[in-house]
Formats: structure tokens, sequence, C-alpha cells
């Protein structure tokens, strides 16, 4: 090969991965099974944060759509570069934009699943940026296809009052939603701290193998517990401070848990989660 053909031929290699890294910027596509994807949201992008797609015999299931109807749209594209099966489902792990934002792009043919908690806030909405979801079920509600079965679990409040996971039982592969974020601190605002404790008791009983986060990289079932050990270390250092007799002014100033301060999120997040949880601890003493 001549410099100049090397040249030419670096230089298009060059812009193939830079294009290649440009589509890939907001999410990345990761396969966990035989038909089972991930779409995990990169730092800084625009996606912000995880969804992750089924494909079943006839149809795909999607689950959770990123914060926009942009990201939505790349998801699809990324769906079809996998199968052209039709998209027939949406599960909706709860309530947030970031996770129903995308729900607009796609059409009213798609049924859109959720808690019923979770549809009773949407559908309240005066200026909603998003589809109402159209199917909604209590504890359970499964999917039974010959190539496997997708149960979506609502074990109790957690991170909202409507959390939902989607378990594949015969993969051992769980979407967890916001009921885990691994390597952050987690948003408490809307949560049930307490209950988020036990709901994840709930989870890590499943056993999983593969567990994908609302935020944050794909992990094994060990990351629960990580998440779970943290929410349970916060609930009790503020329940000292509330024991204390400290205002929550005078926690929010003084409040300190060097273990968990290098969580991304830490430091944006911790007010707001500093007052749900001295809130409903304070709550339980009335």
């Amino acid at each position: 090969m001549t410099s100049k053909n090397r040249f030419s031929f670096v230089f298009l290699l060059f812009v193939f991965f830079s294009f290649c890294t440009t589509q890939a910027a907001d999410f990345e596509i990761q396969k966990l099974s035989e038909g089972v994807y991930a779409a995990i949201a990169q730092p800084e992008g625009k996606a912000v944060s995880n969804s992750g797609f089924i494909v079943n015999d006839s149809e795909v299931v999607v689950i959770d759509l990123h914060i926009s109807p942009e990201m939505a749209r790349m998801l699809q594209e990324e769906i079809r570069k996998v199968t052209s099966k039709p998209i027939r489902y949406l599960a909706l792990t709860h309530k947030h934009r970031d996770h129903v934002g995308g729900t607009t792009a796609f059409g009213l043919g798609v049924e859109i699943i959720s808690h019923e908690n979770t549809r009773a806030v949407m559908a309240a909405d005066t200026a909603p940026a998003f589809r109402v979801p159209t199917v909604t079920f209590d504890k359970k509600l499964v999917f039974h296809r010959s190539n496997r079965t997708i149960e979506l679990l609502y074990f109790g409040r957690g991170h909202t009052d409507g959390d939902i996971a989607v378990w594949l039982p015969e993969e051992k592969i769980l979407f967890a939603g916001d009921l885990y974020f691994n390597g952050k601190a987690g948003v408490m605002r809307d949560g049930f701290l307490r209950d988020w404790v036990a709901t994840l008791e709930e989870l890590r009983s499943l056993s999983a193998q593969t567990v994908v986060p609302g935020h944050g990289p794909v992990s094994g079932n060990d990351g629960l517990l990580s998440f779970q050990n943290y929410l349970t270390d916060f609930i009790r250092a503020v329940k000292v401070q509330v024991d204390a007799g400290k205002t929550l002014e005078q926690v929010l100033k003084d409040f300190s848990l060097p273990k968990y301060k290098d969580l991304a999120g830490w430091d944006d997040w911790l007010p707001g989660n500093l007052t749900r949880c001295y809130n409903e601890l304070k709550g339980e003493k009335k």
C-alpha cells in the first residue's frame, strides 16, 4: 500500500468511526441475551435515562423511552437494525419525564403499559408532553410468548408510588427502572424511602443475573444490594439528625455521609433527597 493510499484508508476509518461515535454518543445498545437489549444512556448524552427492548415471536416490547421524541426515534432506528417486527407495546417503569418523554414518537396503535398509579398522575397533567398509558395493572401483568415469559411486576412504592420492574425469568434479566440507580445518588424527591428499601428486597429475591438500572451501567444482582445499603445508610443518618431534634435547615447545613459523597449527582440531588427523607421521618414521629 502506498503512503497516499494508506493515508486515504486511515482517513476513511477515522471518518467512519467518528460517525459511529456520534451516533452512539447518546446511548449504547447492549445485547443482553438473544432478543433482549438495553439502551444505556451515555454520560453527557441527550438520552439521560436507560431504555430497553425485547424482540418476541411477532412483536417488540420497548421498556421506557428516554427523555424526548428525538431520542425515542433514535431508539426506533436502533431497533430496526435488529428486527423488522412491529413495536406493539411500550412498558413505562414510572411517571418521570426522562423515561416517558419519548412516547409521542410512537403511533396510536402502540399500547402503552404502566402501573395504575403512574397512569393516574400522567392523566392528570394539564399540559402533557407525552402519551398517557392505555393499559394498566395493579400487581402483575404477564406476556406469554413461545420463546419467553415477560413479567411486569409491582412490589410497592419506591422511587415513586408506581414503579414497576420488567422481569424475564428464563433469561434472569431484570429491568429495574429508577428503583435502581447504579453508581448514582438516586433522586428521592417523589420517593417513599423505607418502602423503597423493602421493594429492593423483593427485587433482589428474584436473583437476577443481569440488572438494567434506570440510570448507570448494567450490573448483576449485587448492584441492587449496594443501592439498597446506600438507601438504608442514608435513612439511618437522617434519622439520627431527626432524633436529635434538628430542624430541616440544620440538617441541610450539617449533613454528611462521606462514604457516598462521590456518587454521581450527590451534590445536586442532596437538598431534595434530604428534604424528602426528613419529612418522611418526621411524619413517622407524629
